[in-house]
């Protein structure tokens, strides 16, 4: 089992954040734009977009190993968070 390295660990969570980041704004800007029903339409390419990025980060993520996986979905997870807190309306 190889430890990783601090800057490994930093890259990983910082790649989940990205992610997570990329994820939530795509999400957003698809409701927006079905709430708006201009691009209705839009919501399905939007859809399989976020689909297909978070597989590829997180397929890249495991085949380095369980560790650099559980540091990418903790980094997405700290992003839905964040995104979570930011959108919440009072």
């Amino acid at each position: 089992m190889n430890a990783l390295s601090p800057m490994e660990f930093i890259v990983f969570i910082s790649l989940g954040a990205a992610l997570g980041g990329a994820y939530f704004a795509l999400l957003r800007h698809a409701v927006r734009l079905h709430a708006a029903e201009t691009g209705a339409g839009l919501f399905f390419p939007f859809l399989a977009l976020r689909i297909v990025l978070a597989a590829g980060v997180f397929w890249f993520a495991a085949r380095q190993g369980a560790a650099p996986l559980l540091l990418s979905l903790f980094g997405f997870l700290a992003a839905r968070t964040a995104a979570q807190r930011w959108m919440r309306v009072d």
